[in-house]
């Protein structure tokens, strides 16, 4: 797990669990439908490109279905974990 920046944009974080490799979104706020309306096609466009080139960069990770999930971090609660929160942009 980590963070990847690169040019076209920045992924909170990377994680490869089994045969899924997750580009996870991070946001902080203080609700969870604030963090779901925040997470734009705007926004999700340069984490889909970041994604593209930490791919290009990962070759072994090729093969592996790319997932899109989201983490809402809210003041004084756990964090809610949301898998496939997103799809990227076509």
């Amino acid at each position: 797990m980590r963070r990847a920046r690169g040019s076209l944009g920045e992924i909170d974080i990377v994680a490869r669990r089994r045969a899924v490799l997750a580009i996870v979104e991070v946001k902080a706020c203080r609700e969870v439908s604030a963090a779901l309306e925040a997470t734009t096609a705007r926004q999700c466009g340069p984490i889909a490109r970041a994604a593209q080139l930490y791919l290009a960069r990962h070759p072994a990770l090729v093969t592996l279905p790319v997932r899109f999930d989201l983490m809402v971090v809210i003041p004084w609660r756990l964090p809610i974990y949301i898998c496939g929160a997103w799809h990227p942009p076509v």
